[in-house]
């Protein structure tokens, strides 16, 4: 209908830039392209101190609506700046609300509270330190792997995010932490949870409204943490339980293996249970059933239990003629609960 559009008007005041979004329909594709052009023209002229307008949403804008407001948000946090909502509209709440952005972002009843708010400040924005969209930093603590997250994962190519992360993950156990994570889109997310959990048992720590929309697409449960301490707490090796984790290419995730099992065994007290996690070894399930015949009556023999995690088919078929009562399953918290840890 003549009339009906969706535009950015913007005007400055002060050192803050008040962006109003004018929605008399709901958005398209290209009403998309435009918003996210409008805010990267902002950035572009180190407009860093936002303030959005939402009195004139008369239709919600969505999921892709939004992320063009809110993707940079942890950027232009870091660079000292910062973007509020602004008497956001009913219909903006509907969007806002359940997606959990209110979570995210600051939201003043007014403009001029906004604005004040910005001017309250201390020092100048720098646009040199914007950053990338999206910084994961890798870390391991007390024998967990811990990545956090930091700004926005949209829906860019969540395999090469994966992958670059997930090279980091030294331990059966993640920790994937979201308390910086500004943005989520829910099935780029969802996808690089499936990837992480095809590595390790990944628990989420802060999560919010997408985070948790994305957590509930995937199979089977995610336990969700309330801090960093409370998950690696919960995620602690178990007394007289020693995990194992073999990565790489087969041949060298054996020896490394043989190496650490003789190490394990050979402590004093020796370990009641042995967790083998198989799940970031490449290929080769010939030589990890050879192992795993050899070493499950070798533990037996000191008194260890045996369980495997992430066993594929073939090795799966091995161990069922074994025995010794190898216990086996899908991550290491199934293969605790049967051992009674």
């Amino acid at each position: 209908m003549a009339g009906q559009e969706i535009r950015l008007e913007t005007r400055d005041v002060g050192d803050a830039t008040v962006v109003e979004i004018v929605a008399d329909r709901e958005t398209d594709e290209g009403d998309d392209e435009r918003i996210a052009a409008g805010m990267a023209d902002l950035l572009a002229r180190a407009r860093l101190r936002l303030v959005l307008d939402g009195r004139r949403i008369a239709h919600p804008l969505g999921v892709a609506g939004w992320t063009s407001f809110f993707e940079d948000l942890q950027r232009v946090r870091r660079a000292g700046g910062d973007i509020i909502l602004a008497a956001p509209s009913d219909a903006a709440c509907s969007d806002v609300e359940p997606m959990g952005l209110t979570e995210r972002v600051r939201v003043a009843p007014d403009v001029d509270t906004a604005v004040a708010w910005l001017s309250e400040e201390p020092g100048v924005p720098d646009p040199a330190r914007l950053g990338p969209k999206l910084v994961v930093a890798s870390s391991t603590e007390g024998g967990v792997s811990v990545l956090a997250f930091e700004g926005c994962l949209d829906g860019a190519e969540p395999e090469t995010i994966a992958k670059d992360a997930l090279r980091h993950v030294s331990t059966g156990l993640l920790a994937i932490d979201c308390a910086r994570l500004m943005w989520a889109e829910p099935a780029s997310f969802e996808e690089f949870l499936e990837l992480a959990r095809g590595r390790a048992d990944v628990v989420l720590v802060e999560p919010w409204g997408m985070v948790e929309m994305a957590a509930m697409l995937v199979a089977g449960p995610v336990a969700r943490f309330e801090s960093l301490p409370d998950a690696l707490a919960a995620l602690s090796e178990p007394e007289g339980c020693e995990i194992v984790r073999p990565e790489g290419d087969v041949g060298d995730a054996v020896a490394a293996l043989t190496e650490r099992i003789g190490a394990v065994t050979a402590s004093t007290p020796p370990p009641d249970q042995v967790i083998v996690d198989l799940r970031a070894i490449d290929g080769g399930d010939g030589a990890i059933l050879d192992l795993l015949r050899g070493l499950a009556p070798f533990l037996a023999g000191t008194g260890a239990r045996l369980a495997v995690v992430g066993a594929g088919a073939r090795v799966e078929a091995g161990l069922d003629a074994l025995t010794d009562g190898v216990v086996r399953g899908a991550s290491i918290a199934d293969v605790l609960d049967q051992l009674g840890s």
